[in-house]
């Protein structure tokens, strides 16, 4: 039929539209079927058709109707664009791509037309070509919300969060009741480190649609990188129970118990993950993470190297298990796995991170460089792994003596995860100082219980003051089990207290209670090694509780680690603390932090009897090892075992900062490095001489 006679159908397509958009589907089908039996290839005719086929689910019917139309040279490009959306819907991408190229080929001012080539290059993984499909489609109409908003999702994938959150503002701005542009949003201003900002855009989404699950998980996300994991639960307990299975809301919770010292559930929550989805990496490897929070170390390194064989960020699972073999003492595999965590992602900086934590760094190394060059290409843009990248390049530059660039990146690192904490020295101070007031010497004498217990023995003090060195050459004792870090005593406290804010003791802590959380801390503690003689709790924090322990347990002996306090402090500050120590992340609030313990520990040290708290200085225990060793061994109640010397060759984890240097010989090069550095930690100083 010509086109003249295609044209004088014009009113019977136009009727069998109205008919169909009005619900009258088969009176619309029988009409287009008249028209298709009198021009059997009508464009028209057959669209009508295939619209209500595909409304009844028969796609794969649709597509057909539609290619038969496309088939004709003169095809309108409604038809192949029609025939594009089809196609990406059921998934045949390549020729969804060519019909949509057709379509902008033949209408290149339709703004929906670039929109939709660029959903379908984003299916492909073209992300680049999709950014300038997009660029087109906003530049042909800047109204278009919903293309801002894509536009920023691909940026985003493309580590370009400050060009994707422009995006994400237009489409806000464009469609402020829309809740999934305000969570998009969240995202990426969470990736640039703007948190305060990322949860008023949570909040504003979850305000316009409460269940809204990506909202949420924004907000878990949030409040776990503030160390606000309370808060974070909050957030995942309030999503709806349908989606409360999917391997999303699974693995973050996942995530935050498992912070939470709730690895075992974590290890079932993961696990419930990887069956949903065998081939998801990012699950495999958190899987590792609380395989080896519970101690099963060979089941985490082959959940490691699962993931890092699957698709994603395998430089990140493979970093985990580099870190996992250092703790282990197998250095050499370290090496191994973490070179080649950085031959599969160059720019993986937990792989730099994991690299510059186990090796000590000369000048003139090539890494310096090759992390220099990740920096300064901006090709890290995300707030927590440039972070981490300044934590290595700090430290390494700390390492081969250059000062004013490792300050530079250490400081750039640490104004970055300070930014991120909440914490008030001077109200950590005044906290410090109300402990002290709270067990005087009459008190703790008083009220010591009558359990007679003498296997725990604490270790506590300053982060990086010779705490591990102290735990492994106990721990190497065939007598002692190192428990490393616990937290079950600020557990026992909490249930005690009715409260897991630590600052809520003392206050409402009352001498009745020592009774009690003695015997659950003991519970606790008991089942971490049945049968041994003594136990090293190595948690350093549990100087706030060393009156409490002398009343709840009275044999229970009590190591305050000390060393010189610019060494100490400097080594807080060149590593990031994997949890807590949010005072170290700033070189006053550093300074105030120590002095304010110093003044704890006299006071423990004027309360305490002497034959359960001792004090042992690092830089005695690395000029006399054996001396040290025996008074060590001696105050815990044990006779001497010269394993306690080699400690440096025994295979157990260690899972502290610490974990290079005491897989070594004693050695006395940490000894007095601040000094080159004094102009750098002025501040630090001050701090330290009292002033302000």
């Amino acid at each position: 039929m010509s086109g003249a006679d295609e044209t004088s159908l014009r009113p019977e397509i136009l009727e069998a539209y109205r008919l169909w958009q009005s619900g009258a589907g088969a009176e619309a089908e029988m009409l287009a079927r008249q028209i298709l039996d009198r021009s059997p290839d009508h464009p028209g005719a057959l669209h009508i058709l295939a619209c209500i086929a595909r409304q009844a689910g028969g796609r794969e019917r649709a597509l057909a109707l539609i290619r038969r139309g496309c088939a004709r040279p003169d095809a309108p490009p409604f038809l192949h664009e029609e025939r594009a959306q089809l196609c990406q819907e059921l998934g045949l991408l390549d020729e969804a791509e060519e019909a949509g190229r057709g379509v902008v080929s033949a209408l290149p001012s339709r703004a929906s037309a670039w929109h939709h080539l660029a959903i379908t290059l984003v299916m492909r993984g073209k992300l680049a070509e999709a950014r300038d499909a997009l660029e087109r489609a906003v530049a042909l109409d800047p109204c278009a919300a919903e293309a801002h908003n894509n536009l920023g999702i691909v940026l985003q994938r493309l580590g370009e969060p400050a060009s994707a959150l422009a995006h994400y503002d237009a489409a806000v701005a464009l469609a402020p009741a829309n809740a999934d542009l305000h969570s998009n949003r969240a995202a990426v201003l969470a990736a640039l480190g703007r948190h305060d900002e990322a949860l008023a855009a949570v909040h504003s989404a979850v305000g316009l649609r409460p269940g809204l699950v990506s909202a949420h998980l924004h907000g878990a996300v949030i409040e776990m990188e503030r160390d606000r994991l309370d808060a974070a639960l909050r957030w995942i307990d309030a999503i709806p129970s349908e989606a409360a299975e999917t391997v999303e809301v699974l693995l973050v919770r996942a995530d935050i118990l498992g912070r939470l010292d709730r690895a075992d559930e974590a290890v079932e929550l993961c696990r419930r993950a990887v069956a949903l989805r065998p081939e998801d990496g990012s699950a495999h490897n958190l899987l590792g993470v609380e395989l080896q929070a519970c101690g099963r170390d060979e089941e985490a390194l082959g959940s490691f190297a699962r993931a890092g064989r699957l698709p994603g960020r395998p430089g990140i699972a493979l970093a985990n298990q580099s870190a996992l073999l250092s703790q282990l003492g197998r250095a050499e595999e370290a090496r191994e796995v973490v070179a080649h965590a950085l031959a599969r992602d160059p720019e993986c900086a937990a792989a730099w991170y994991a690299r510059a934590t186990a090796q000590r760094y000369r000048p003139g190394d090539p890494d310096f460089a090759a992390m220099e060059a990740i920096l300064a290409a901006d090709r890290v843009p995300a707030h927590a792994e440039r972070m981490y990248l300044h934590y290595a390049l700090g430290g390494a530059y700390l390492d081969a003596g250059d000062g004013v660039k490792a300050f530079a990146h250490l400081g750039a690192g640490a104004r970055m995860k300070r930014a991120l904490l909440t914490y008030d020295g001077a109200a950590n101070e005044r906290w410090m100082d109300e402990i002290a007031a709270a067990f005087p010497a009459s008190l703790v004498a008083a009220h010591r219980r009558a359990n007679d217990s003498d296997m725990p023995v604490f270790v506590i003090g300053m982060p990086r003051s010779g705490t591990t060195l102290i735990e492994q050459i106990l721990g190497a004792h065939p007598k002692v089990f190192a428990a490393g870090e616990t937290r079950h005593l600020e557990a026992s406290v909490a249930r005690a207290i009715g409260s897991t804010d630590p600052q809520a003791f003392p206050a409402a802590f009352s001498p009745t209670m020592a009774d009690a959380i003695g015997r659950d801390y003991l519970g606790s503690l008991t089942a971490l090694a049945p049968g041994a003689t003594r136990i090293v709790d190595k948690m350093m924090s549990n100087i706030v509780y060393a009156g409490l322990i002398h009343m709840m347990l009275p044999r229970a002996r009590i190591i305050l680690s000390r060393r010189d306090a610019v060494d100490t402090c400097l080594s807080c500050y060149s590593k990031l603390f994997s949890r807590g120590q949010a005072f170290s992340y700033d070189l006053a609030e550093l300074g105030q932090y120590f002095r304010a313990q110093e003044k704890l520990a006299a006071h423990w040290r004027s309360v305490l009897p002497p034959d359960i708290f001792l004090e042992v200085q690092y830089e005695s225990v690395v000029a006399d090892l054996e001396h040290e060793a025996r008074r060590l061994v001696a105050f815990c109640g044990l006779e001497w075992s010269p394993a306690c010397l080699a400690f440096h060759e025994a295979r157990r984890p260690v899972r502290t900062a610490s974990m290079t240097q005491v897989r070594q010989p004693i050695y006395q090069t940490s000894v007095g490095r601040w000094r080159p550095f004094r102009v750098e930690l002025a501040p630090l100083l001050k701090a330290l001489q009292g002033a302000d």
